[in-house]
């Protein structure tokens, strides 16, 4: 009998019961018009049951002949006889019907890629076994999206599904019909997916009408966190269950779910690949006989590395994209005894087709260099997981879920860092430590990436050279940001972890913060005042404030919707901040709001700088009264614009407000590795006062600006050093063109592209070098203290080796790797809290869970 039957008989008992109750009442009060109203109602009800399970189980049940027996009952007490109890029939009947009716679930998965068949299949199968379920697989239509959001023709893949496992027409099913008591999706986009779409039919939404219990299966897998456009999705409004790898990423997804909807019980996709694993090592011919001949012969012995391509890369720099696949072809035409598979994402021509047509010949003529060139396997099957058991170890970016297949089987990971392209060169390992700003220097220590503090020689006449002095922790991921001295202690400011680390006399001790979030990038910067250290958050809730002196921690309350904004594609603006007298200046990207915070009280209020229609903040500069001048003014804040060349000038004594509109002849802004002309976003970095002048430097502008702040005239500044966004090698990104730094009265120009440092003197008619102060490491000092294999993050505990200048994709494959060798339990350790049942069971454990909550 199906649930739905056997929930509607059993909710009529419960009405019947009810009705006993009343037949009590009216008997009570010598009603025996109601009474026998009441008798012949649950009669006809106890006839319909009765009817309905004959027709589901046939003639002869125990259930419709203690039906019988009650009905007779109840004409017995309508004629006037005691000693009945209807009640005890009721208890009889429906025990009867719990053990004697079996319920049947209606069980459909609703994949539409057969590639992602995997994030199913487990759960698919633990179903299968069960003889009180029907379960139907139904592979449903899917449109490609074109450039303008038209959609082309219907595709479906059902051809593609294990040919083992009966597929139904999804045509053929109705699922209005059958109304289903449990649905599996694997997409979670309904109507909001730009590159493809499932038939309309098919939305969670829609299927909801019809479903009792809606499941959605990501159909992806991660290392940790999960990106945060699939925080919320709308499938997950109408999903009355969301698999999850484990309770700690619940964390990741929007507040707004209920929690009550996750079940963290892992990935059927990681039961997949476990047990395709234990079948190549355990039953090889068997395992064969699921990959191509071609596959075989290829290998021949020989070490395969799994090449992934993913959409991320495609849609994050097309250009780089295309260069990185060359170069990593390249490497491995020269190495032997080893072959590269390459699989690239299933919708990767699709995207191209939707998204970057201009580069779409050009990724064919790529696909064609692999063949022609004979580099290695090219993949278009469906299946990952084969593939995945196939390969050694896997090459690619860290955003595809393929890396977490490797971690539960054990192999090891390269992570590529996609912007490197070429063979590092001896200044690559100095560049990819200098650190921007100069501000971080200042202390003598700097904290680098892979958690490694080195310590400056000082004074900057020369040479200014960096020795390792220890490290922070084995992340990968750079944790800490500025190291602040105050007295014999050393404060490491947090960037991605809630604690302050002190360094002293070698050692080190931790100031635990308030646990706030799961999210990375908890602070945006770091300002020092006397004894104080702010911390300015981003995903961290509060502004913290440490006095050095006591060491206490004082927290305000959330201010960030003052001075953080979001854009469409979840990237986080800060709004910059500055120092003036006693208070903090935060400013906003968004508005023309700043939020003023006392340094002593914590006290704050949100202040308006000029008209509201001013397009944000970005920094600010601190103009000081100029004494015995004859344009003395009083002390001021230089507004720098999120948008456009509108400067502000603040007076906080008096709260008057000067305007300077410095654009000046071609100029434009730019994005990183693009030159076009682009909308005037972020156009300045930083500025430099002297003698009345305003010397401003370029962020994302192509061009330097003087100021005269007395009469308000500007112009373009010749400046003797290129501020293109090319860096001098791919292995470290420009991240912005460069900044003015001043230390002990003189000034100095770091470039971001170039990764040097210069001495400059200033003037009203040009710049002048002064001379460039070299920056160096020693190479084999960071090569000695080298990460190596190593977890990346807390949130992204993706166990393996990144590409940098100091580990090459070549030094990989060779096995020349500097710092820590790859270690298979380590990889696995680091994945317990990330994912639960890896034994393989995720997919068992699934079925059982839902049939019990289907129990009625």
């Amino acid at each position: 009998m199906r649930r739905t039957e056997k929930k509607t008989i059993l909710e009529l008992l419960d009405t019947i019961g009810e009705a006993h109750k009343e037949y009590k009442k009216y008997k009570k009060d010598n009603d025996m018009q109601r009474c026998i109203e009441v008798l012949t109602a649950c009669q006809e009800s106890a006839v319909s049951i009765g009817n309905a399970i004959e027709k589901s189980e046939g003639n002869g049940t125990g259930s419709v002949r203690l039906l019988e027996k009650y009905c007779e009952d109840l004409y017995q007490l309508s004629r006037g006889m005691n000693g009945i109890s209807i009640d005890t029939d009721l208890i009889n009947i429906r025990n009867s019907i719990n053990e004697e009716i079996q319920v049947v679930l209606e069980v459909v998965f609703f994949p539409y890629k057969a590639s992602m068949w995997d994030s199913m299949e487990s759960i698919y199968l633990a179903f299968r076994k069960r003889e009180d379920v029907n379960v139907y697989l139904v592979p449903i239509p899917y449109y490609n999206r074109k450039n303008d959001g038209t959609v082309d023709n219907i595709h479906c893949e059902s051809d593609l599904f294990p040919k083992d496992e009966p597929v139904t027409d999804w045509e053929a099913f109705d699922v209005a019909k059958i109304k289903p008591d449990i649905a599996f999706i694997h997409n979670p986009y309904d109507d909001l997916n730009f590159v493809t779409t499932v038939d309309p039919r098919f939305y969670s939404f829609e299927l909801k009408k019809n479903v009792d219990c809606l499941l959605y299966c990501p159909y992806y897998s991660t290392v940790g966190m999960i990106p945060k456009g699939q925080s919320l999705c709308k499938g997950y409004l109408y999903a009355d269950c969301i698999l999850t790898q484990s309770e700690y990423q619940m964390g990741f997804y929007d507040k707004s779910i209920p929690r009550t909807k996750f079940l963290p019980m892992g990935s059927p996709k990681f039961d997949k690949v476990i047990r395709l694993n234990n079948e190549r090592i355990t039953n090889p011919d068997k395992f064969n006989s699921r990959i191509p001949l071609e596959w075989q012969n290829k290998r021949a012995g020989k070490t395969v590395y799994f090449f992934n391509t993913s959409i991320t890369g495609i849609l994050a720099d097309t250009q780089i994209f295309l260069d990185k696949m060359n170069y990593v072809f390249d490497v491995f035409l020269h190495e032997k005894n080893v072959i590269l598979f390459w699989r690239p994402h299933p919708l990767s021509e699709e995207t191209f087709k939707a998204l970057r047509p201009e580069f779409y010949d050009s990724y064919l003529r790529i696909q064609e260099r692999f063949i022609n060139e004979n580099i290695g396997i090219i993949d278009r099957t469906p299946d990952v997981s084969v593939s995945a058991a196939f390969c050694d170890a896997f090459i690619g970016d860290s955003g595809t879920s393929i890396t977490s297949l490797f971690v539960v089987m054990g192999k090891p990971l390269f992570i590529l860092n996609d912007i490197i392209t070429a063979k590092a060169i001896d200044r690559d390992v100095d560049s990819c430590l200098f650190q921007i700003p100069f501000a971080d220097w200042q202390n003598g220590y700097i904290i680098t990436e892979g958690n490694r503090i080195f310590k400056c020689e000082y004074p900057l006449q020369n040479t200014i050279r960096f020795h390792y002095v220890n490290k922070i922790s084995d992340y990968k991921t750079q944790m800490y940001s500025l190291c602040c001295k105050y007295g014999r202690k050393y404060y490491l400011t947090p960037l991605r972890t809630e604690d302050i680390a002190v360094f002293e006399d070698g050692t080190f001790t931790h100031i635990k913060l308030k646990h706030c979030t799961d999210q990375a990038n908890k602070f945006v910067t770091t300002v020092v005042c006397d004894k104080y250290i702010f911390l300015i958050p981003n995903e961290y809730y509060y502004i913290v404030r440490l006095d050095m002196e006591s060491e206490k921690v004082t927290y305000t309350d959330d201010l960030r919707n003052i001075f953080i904004s979001e854009d469409q594609n979840f990237n986080r603006k800060f709004g910059g901040c500055c120092l003036f007298h006693n208070h903090l200046y935060i400013g906003s990207t968004g508005s023309n709001k700043v939020l003023l915070v006392n340094i002593e009280t914590l006290e704050h209020k949100v202040i308006s700088i000029g008209e509201d229609s001013e397009n944000g903040c970005v920094g600010f500069a601190y103009i000081p009264q100029l004494d015995n001048v004859e344009y003395c003014e009083h002390e001021s804040l230089i507004v720098l614009p999120y948008k456009g060349t509108r400067l502000r000038r603040f007076y906080p004594n008096t709260g008057k407000v000067k305007y300077y509109d410095i654009h000046c002849e071609g100029f434009f802004c730019s994005e990183q590795d693009h030159e076009e002309e682009h909308d005037n976003i972020f156009p300045f970095s930083s500025m430099i006062m002297d003698k009345g002048i305003l010397y401003i430097a370029p962020y994302r502008g192509n061009k330097f600006i003087k100021l005269n702040t007395v009469t308000g005239k500007s112009k373009e500044y010749k400046f003797p050093l290129s501020i293109d966004w090319q860096p001098h090698s791919r292995y470290f990104t420009g991240g912005y063109k460069g900044s003015f730094a001043v230390y002990n009265d003189k000034n100095y120009w770091i470039s971001g592209t170039q990764r040097r440092f210069y001495e400059i003197e200033l003037n009203e008619t040009e710049c002048k070098i002064v001379k460039e102060i070299p920056v160096e490491f020693d190479a084999d000092e960071v090569r000695a203290h080298a990460n190596g294999f190593c977890v990346t993050a807390p949130w992204w505990t993706q166990y393996g080796l990144q590409e940098d200048a100091i580990n090459s994709l070549s030094s990989f494959i060779s096995g020349k790797v500097y710092g820590a060798p790859f270690d298979k339990q380590k990889e696995l350790d680091s994945f317990k809290n990330v994912s639960v049942n890896l034994d393989g069971t995720c997919g068992q454990k699934v079925c059982d869970f839902l049939m019990k909550k289907m129990e009625l």
